[in-house]
């Protein structure tokens, strides 16, 4: 459960925690997602830019 809450608390939700609205906010764009989504299963890699910011 503690992983869970660390990832909820930086923004992110999780099965079993609903992420801090206020930490996700502060995301990057790019690293925040449409909750509509369906999450991607198919092992498929996306590359994506985020040279404008440390992860």
């Amino acid at each position: 459960m503690t992983i869970h809450k660390a990832i909820a608390a930086s923004g992110y939700d999780t099965e079993k925690v609903a992420g801090s609205e206020e930490a996700y906010k502060n995301l990057p764009g790019c690293c925040q997602y449409d909750h509509e989504m369906m999450m991607n299963q198919t092992g498929e890699m996306k590359s994506e830019d985020h040279s404008s910011h440390n992860h």
